[in-house]
């Protein structure tokens, strides 16, 4: 009965949804005691993760249950990882001592915890604490989960340190992937590139988000007839994407009262709540009632930069060369 109760809240339409929910916390959040009774005899790690990121949306009462996830080394690492991150918002700083420990005895999850933290609104002050206590160092910490603390804490001097690091970092990185646009050209000129192998790369890769035709998601803009765009434009749109991000395409950021950050494209918005789509066309649906903030997140676009950086020379020319077939 409880699953069907899971099944019927993640397909009914998002504004039935708003109406059902009874919680003060959101729409959902009154099936968290019986979410909570799953746990101990779950075992199928998918349910149990879905069991977790739903009682994150009211994490204080889950407390205990979050701990002893982490803790049980048999629950793989992103499993303790994603359970870490909730304890967080449920204990604040009481749960520094804990993802210390963690840091401590799984290194090599050093940069998905810190991911995780950066989730939350408390996940980024513990993260701030980490830094001050140099249990981590600032430049551990990506440019997304950068904004969101310098957001945050704007005033914090290590905040500002966290953030000047991330952007110079970044800055860098795309600065050195601007550099090789010439020589892209030139090999785009040449056609060294294989269609038919750059149509396998651009399908996994770019219709995650777009559309060219009937295919694709459809959560950014579509991409027909982008044979026509200069080849230097194009490429300065994939390795430095917030140049050419058009208003529509901003990053948008929801931040809720248990402290759960969401950030992706606003696709809907009114009274009841507001719908943000992810990469992959997976949506996220956020009732008003449990938002304390929302707002796009500066100019920054919701395709992430550094997609093709680490790509070879070669592998670019191939996406281009199909990308010069969409008329």
């Amino acid at each position: 009965m409880l699953l069907l109760g899971i099944c019927f809240f993640s397909c009914v339409p998002e504004d039935v949804v708003a109406e059902i929910g009874e919680g003060e916390k959101g729409g959902c959040t009154h099936l968290s005691p019986e979410f909570a009774k799953l746990l101990p005899s779950a075992k199928d790690e998918s349910l149990k993760r879905e069991i977790v990121k739903t009682l994150s949306h009211l994490p204080k009462p889950h407390a205990q249950q979050f701990l002893a996830i982490a803790n049980d080394i048999s629950n793989s690492t992103a499993l303790r990882t994603q359970a870490l991150a909730a304890l967080v918002q449920a204990q604040e700083m009481k749960a520094a001592p804990v993802v210390i420990k963690a840091l401590a005895d799984m290194p090599q999850e050093k940069t998905s915890i810190i991911a995780a933290l950066g989730g939350s609104f408390q996940g980024c002050q513990l993260l701030i604490h980490l830094v001050d206590t140099k249990k981590i160092a600032a430049p551990d910490i990506s440019f997304p989960v950068a904004e969101r603390i310098i957001y945050l804490a704007k005033n914090n001097p290590t905040a500002k340190a966290i953030h000047q690091q991330a952007v110079a970092k970044r800055n860098k990185n795309v600065t050195t992937s601007m550099a090789r646009i010439p020589k892209l050209e030139k090999l785009a000129e040449a056609k060294s590139g294989n269609p038919d192998i750059g149509k396998a790369l651009f399908t996994g890769m770019c219709l995650s988000c777009h559309v060219v035709g009937e295919q694709g998601t459809g959560v950014g803009p579509a991409l027909d007839g982008s044979a026509k765009r200069e080849t230097h434009a194009l490429l300065t749109a994939l390795f430095n994407p917030d140049v050419a991000a058009e208003s529509a395409y901003v990053l948008f950021r929801t931040i809720e009262t248990s402290g759960v950050i969401t950030e992706g494209l606003k696709t809907k918005q009114n009274a009841r709540g507001t719908s943000i789509a992810h990469q992959g066309g997976m949506t996220s649906y956020i009732p008003h009632r449990t938002i304390s903030q929302q707002h796009h997140a500066g100019s920054t676009s919701f395709m992430p930069t550094g997609l093709i950086s680490s790509m070879p020379d070669e592998t670019i020319a191939h996406i281009l060369a199909y990308i010069r077939t969409l008329k």
